[in-house]
């Protein structure tokens, strides 16, 4: 006899068996220009970043500083390419020679003034940097001109009214390093060929037209893990229907069902249709008598349940509210909440089904007919669209891409200038705050697993 649960409602992206790609377009969270004539000048505030030899009669030379807050890229991530990107504005005598730019990482911090001013710059305020000054007027370089790595983490050519842009392997290093360790960001220092006159070249500041790319892109995978959970539950006929949503092969053989103090191990006595060894974007359906009927939870864990809630993968509890694992299940952050629960369901013909269509925030509803459509846990997590793309926290200023989903639970204040973009949807947790005056920009697709 063949065995099946009611029509899951639930159609497969094969997109998911890939790894996540995302990226962070990042805008400079401080910039700075420095001049070689005197240790008092400066430009924090102004529209352009100064970098090469100005002319044939002096030899005075201008460095630029800029920094960008790399805290956003997930701990799990692996960069793939870091890019900077900057457009070139003005050029020594509007020649359009093309130069080379040099990208060094910096070793000291540096501060950014409300000086304002031009290619010459402008007197320094408090804690702007300068050729001589980190922090005008206090704090000084260890060398005149800044502390960095002498040798470049990249090269690239720089021409008057076109796009610069540095990437390079070094650069990619340089992020890295930030990310493990932020109290060594102070990002990167641009030198022009300072033995050529007329190489200095102006680009587009933090403070310019926005318009202006003045952008550090860093392209990033999401691995692939090990994931598995919860599709379908049937309680009269202690059905249950576990999914595979990743590319990785699943081994059921280890994984585990709890039902309060009751557990059992995963075993071919309890398949009734699929196989123990889970392939991507299969289902497997188990019938354990461990299972209540109408008032119980149900949980999934990768390993003994009795090792604590941080192997548990899934979670259902119906009938009524805060069961003896609820708790562990919201620590997990596989179940909202432990007074949310999902109403008991009598007939044997009706299931609690995935349904990508909704997305329930109590995780009840009132209606109980054939083929419930509400989600067994209220929780972005077990749709089947690709992996997400969490932001937690005090959200950076950026432009956040993601081919998978986006969930955002941290801040946005009244000065974030944020852009979001994910073809699936994006998901705000009741636990973020906009403040008034914040500005963001949302763009979403549509998920294809309706």
């Amino acid at each position: 006899m063949r065995y099946i649960l009611t029509f899951s409602l639930l159609f497969i992206n094969l997109s998911q068996c890939f790894s996540q790609i995302d990226s962070l377009e990042l805008i400079p969270t401080k910039d700075n220009s420095i001049f070689s004539e005197s240790g008092t000048l400066s430009d924090g505030k102004g529209l352009f970043l100064y970098a090469g030899r100005i002319n044939n009669s002096t030899a005075a030379v201008r460095r630029a500083l800029l920094r960008f807050d790399v805290s956003g890229i997930p701990a799990n991530a692996q960069i793939q390419s870091v890019k900077l990107t900057l457009t070139t504005l003005k050029s020594a005598g509007s020649q359009t020679t093309p130069h080379n730019f040099t990208l060094h990482k910096v070793l000291t911090n540096w501060g950014e003034g409300t000086s304002n001013g031009n290619g010459t710059g402008a007197t320094a305020t408090t804690n702007d940097a300068t050729w001589q000054n980190t922090f005008y007027p206090s704090s000084n370089w260890t060398t005149n001109g800044g502390d960095f790595v002498s040798t470049a983490s990249a090269t690239a050519v720089g021409i008057y009214s076109e796009l610069i842009v540095w990437t390079n392997p070094q650069m990619l290093n340089d992020v890295l390093a930030w990310k493990a360790n932020p109290a060594t960001n102070f990002g990167w220092l641009i030198k022009g060929q300072e033995n050529v006159p007329g190489s200095a070249k102006a680009f587009a500041s933090r403070e310019g037209l926005s318009f202006y790319p003045r952008t550090l892109t860093i392209v990033y995978s999401i691995p692939l893990v090990e994931k598995a959970y919860i599709n379908e539950v049937n309680p009269q006929k202690r059905w249950v229907e576990i999914y595979n949503p990743n590319q990785p092969t699943i081994n059921l053989a280890n994984y585990w069902l709890a039902n309060g103090n009751t557990t059992v191990q995963i075993n071919n006595s309890l398949l009734l249709n699929g196989n123990l060894s889970l392939d991507s974007a299969k289902y497997a359906v188990l019938n354990w008598s461990g299972m209540s009927q109408n008032d119980g939870e149900l949980a999934l864990y990768n390993g003994d349940p009795t090792n604590g809630g941080t192997l548990m993968k899934d979670y259902i509890h119906y009938g009524s509210a805060n069961h003896q694992r609820t708790a562990a299940a919201v620590t997990a952050q596989v179940w909202n909440s432990v007074t949310a629960f999902l109403p008991t369901i009598s007939a044997d013909t009706s299931s609690y089904s995935v349904n990508g269509n909704n997305n329930y925030t109590s995780g009840t509803t009132t209606n109980s007919v054939d083929y419930v459509v509400q989600r067994q846990t209220p929780s972005i997590k077990n749709l089947t669209c690709p992996t997400t793309m969490t932001l937690t926290g005090n959200i950076v200023d950026a432009k956040y891409t993601t081919t998978g989903q986006l969930e955002l639970i941290g801040n946005l204040s009244p000065i974030s200038n944020v852009k979001f973009f994910s073809p699936q949807f994006i998901d705000f947790s009741p636990n973020s705050f906009i403040d008034k005056g914040a500005f963001f920009e949302v763009k979403i697709g549509g998920c294809s697993n309706n």
